[in-house]
């Protein structure tokens, strides 16, 4: 958040929830835990026995989830005694096109990896396109897991699995957080965690 915003809302005192960002403030807020949720998705491919598994990230100073997202898949890969590479962790914008550079980038490297995570469903979407353009299939030679589960998830071919926010769960929970603010109600939490679930499609293979 903008150092200007956050000494408006100080001076202002406007009833404010944070939601889907991290926020270092004591500001009231409704979000997921992105380390926790990235960790999720790459234990999902360790767990269909993929070891070289690179990564397609947001940019890395993005400290809302770039950041966040970056850590769980470190996180994940050595907590099951797997190597972390950096030269497999290709920054991105969160955009298809961004998508389709950087897995191209990671064929370059290394065109053996069985498996990516992309910080963004469109960027997902991006990977399976460059990954087919090289003259490969997915899931068949390299299985792509995105994030956020938008529509776009939908229109890939093969359809994308992804990590599906609850967005109706953190619309309801910021509105009533937002209610209790605006009538000076005492907080019964003021971080609220929500959990995300893995969405099963057509993009990731067991090995």
């Amino acid at each position: 958040m903008p150092a200007s915003c956050k000494k408006l809302l100080r001076e202002t005192e406007i009833p404010t929830v944070v939601v889907a960002r991290e926020v270092d403030e004591e500001l009231p807020s409704v979000h997921i835990d992105n380390v926790k949720e990235s960790y999720k998705a790459v234990k999902y491919l360790i767990n269909k026995g993929h070891q070289k598994i690179a990564m397609i990230s947001g940019t890395k100073d993005d400290k809302e989830s770039g950041f966040y997202r970056i850590q769980g898949y470190k996180q994940a890969l050595k907590d099951n005694n797997l190597q972390v590479r950096e030269e497999l962790i290709v920054e991105g914008d969160f955009k298809l096109e961004s998508g389709i550079q950087a897995m191209e980038e990671i064929l370059a490297k290394d065109d053996s990896i069985t498996a990516v995570f992309a910080a963004s469903d469109q960027m997902g979407v991006g990977a399976i396109k460059a990954i087919k353009k090289a003259g490969l299939k997915v899931p068949e030679d390299i299985s792509v897991i995105g994030f956020d589960n938008n529509i776009i998830s939908l229109a890939s071919d093969p359809e994308l699995s992804t990590v599906s926010q609850p967005e109706e769960e953190l619309g309801w929970h910021s509105m009533e957080m937002l209610y209790q603010v605006m009538n000076r109600k005492e907080l019964r939490e003021r971080k609220i965690y929500l959990s995300c679930e893995i969405i099963e499609r057509e993009s990731v293979k067991a090995i």
